[in-house]
């Protein structure tokens, strides 16, 4: 087997200003600004373009410098393939990443979102920081941090901060596959409309593939999961050893899952701000008005969904499995003080009609859950726990005594660490974050479906990379090679994840998609007829996230 990569290599190294291209195609934007206070990053990626207007270096990642401030003035829309990171922090010396701001235009406005991920092509991004906060002296608040139309976008070891909208808005990009590994959403607030603040959102949006692994969400306000919800619905939906502190509303706002695995998360706290008894009846909370879930599910619309996807109810799959979830006393004690106004309970990790679709196994043989367990997981810092908790319950006060005085709701924020409103504490970012989202309980951190911790490990002392070197040694290969018209590719899978294995020609152009599914873990076989296609050198590309394993084919004619 060979592995092989489709990029130019270029033999020079010149330097513009504070930008550096190195022989293999790593450009370095040292810093966020020039000598005359002029943004960088805008220019060195979408200005790196030849004369004709085509991209200089396609195959480039764009690297910044940890510690520098980079703003992005009317948003970056790439649509072309595209790295951005940064190198991986020094454990010894931590310094924190580069941090992506808005930039106000000559009007004062700021950019709807940073960056833009456009049309059927792959940005990833990796070791940055999305941060809302222009600057704390205009008081201003970024709307949303990425934006994905479609294509492929993977996410891996950054902190999205701060956006009043959604850290992540795949809305309006049909077909999109999105893999978001070891990542901190935190400080995701509306100040005014409190249903809004969204880590995630595919707002009436048919998404191929969304995949989560080892994320932290952290004091949010809105849904942390946006997604399959209003006809609505992602092929395959993936939420594994994820952290989840605090929240609004449901933590996965996805009713309409047709093929999901749920397992090994720690839920904290969700739903702390608290809903009123009328609130509750209403489908922003629940489809049926039932009480508010965690993990919810319910039947799909037939005419939308089901037959978009050639799908019968008894051929969704949902496994939901050693997940941990509690409340803490402050938030009942804040739910208690409101009285009859909240409905008890607030929150449930599956209401009835959830549990009695999982219980139906005639209509429903492929939802299974199990080892699901309410338990206190020890939360390590008090004071932290204190301060967020305080935090939800002022919100909720102060929204639901306007609708109890038919007052105006003038909004409310609070980041941690620090208070209320937009200050410093929020744009000069603590390195390393000031959150610790560790727990202390035994049986909580042997609840895992491999028997140790449940939630992001990163909080764990474990490693971060969750999702992988889950194809490493995967023994891609096919027989026979050469071949003359039929050959048949196998490879093996360290882990069950999804897959999509494709062929290429020899300019790096897309031929044919043989695998686009979740697989479980062993060998795997597929066959790739190329009766159609002339004889020459093809490469067949295996991907498993953000992962890519690739060989070369040869077929004789």
């Amino acid at each position: 087997m060979r592995k092989f990569t489709f990029s130019l290599f270029v033999l020079v190294l010149f330097v513009l200003g504070t930008i550096k291209v190195s022989a293999q195609e790593v450009i370095l934007i040292e810093r966020g600004v020039d000598d005359g206070g002029k943004p960088t990053l805008y220019n060195a990626i979408m200005g790196d373009t030849t004369a004709d207007g085509e991209r200089a270096h396609p195959n480039a990642t764009y690297r910044l410098s940890r510690g520098q401030i980079y703003p992005v003035e009317n948003g970056l829309f790439m649509d072309f393939n595209v790295t951005i990171d940064a190198v991986d922090d020094d454990a010894n010396n931590p310094t924190r990443p580069p941090m992506l701001v808005p930039f106000a235009d000559d009007l004062g406005g700021l950019p709807y979102a940073l960056l833009w991920a456009i049309s059927e092509n792959t940005m990833t991004l990796k070791n940055l920081m999305l941060n809302a906060v222009q600057n704390p002296s205009e008081k201003t608040l970024g709307s949303h941090g990425i934006v994905s139309k479609g294509g492929k976008t993977i996410i891996e070891n950054c902190v999205i901060t701060g956006f009043t909208g959604a850290g992540i808005d795949a809305s309006g990009g049909n077909g999109y596959r999105i893999f978001l590994y070891n990542n901190i959403f935190r400080n995701i607030q509306s100040p005014n409309a409190w249903w809004e603040g969204d880590p995630f959102i595919s707002w009436a949006t048919n998404g191929d593939t969304l995949v989560m692994n080892g994320n932290t969400f952290f004091n949010n306000t809105g849904h942390d999961v946006n997604s399959n919800w209003e006809n609505a619905y992602t092929n395959y939906f993936e939420f594994t050893h994820n952290t989840v502190y605090g929240g609004n509303f449901n933590v996965l706002a996805s009713f309409n899952m047709t093929d999901a695995l749920i397992t090994d998360n720690l839920f904290v706290n969700t739903y702390a701000m608290g809903i009123d008894t009328s609130g509750q009846k209403s489908a922003w909370c629940d489809s049926d008005g039932l009480t508010s879930a965690i993990i919810p599910i319910d039947t799909n619309d037939a005419t939308k969904m089901m037959t978009d996807l050639g799908l019968v109810e008894a051929d969704r799959r949902v496994e939901v499995h050693n997940n941990v979830y509690f409340w803490e006393q402050g938030v009942k004690d804040y739910w208690a003080s409101r009285g009859a106004q909240f409905p008890d309970p607030v929150c449930t990790f599956m209401n009835s009609r959830d549990l009695g679709m999982f219980a139906d196994d005639a209509t429903w043989p492929l939802l299974n859950q199990s080892d699901n367990i309410e338990a206190d997981p020890q939360m390590v810092d008090a004071a932290m726990s204190t301060e967020v908790i305080a935090g939800y319950a002022k919100y909720g006060n102060e929204l639901f005594d306007s609708f109890i005085g038919g007052d105006a709701f003038e909004g409310y924020l609070h980041h941690y660490p620090g208070g209320d409103g937009v200050d410093d504490v929020i744009f000069m970012v603590e390195w390393p974050l000031a959150e610790n989202l560790g727990y202390t309980s035994a049986s909580v951190k042997t609840a895992s479906s491999t028997d140790g911790p449940v939630g992001a490990l990163r909080w764990m002392g474990g490693p971060d990379a969750i999702g992988e070197n889950l194809i490493a040694e995967s023994n891609l290969k096919n027989y026979p090679n050469p071949f003359t018209s039929t050959t048949n590719i196998s490879y093996n899978l360290k882990s069950s994840s999804v897959v999509r294995l494709s062929v290429i020609n020899i300019t790096g152009q897309e031929i044919a998609v043989l695998v686009n599914e979740n697989q479980t873990s062993g060998e795997h076989t597929a066959q790739w007829s190329a009766n159609d296609f002339p004889a020459g050198v093809y490469f067949v590309k295996l991907e498993m996230g953000s992962q890519v394993v690739t060989t070369k084919i040869v077929l004789n004619k």
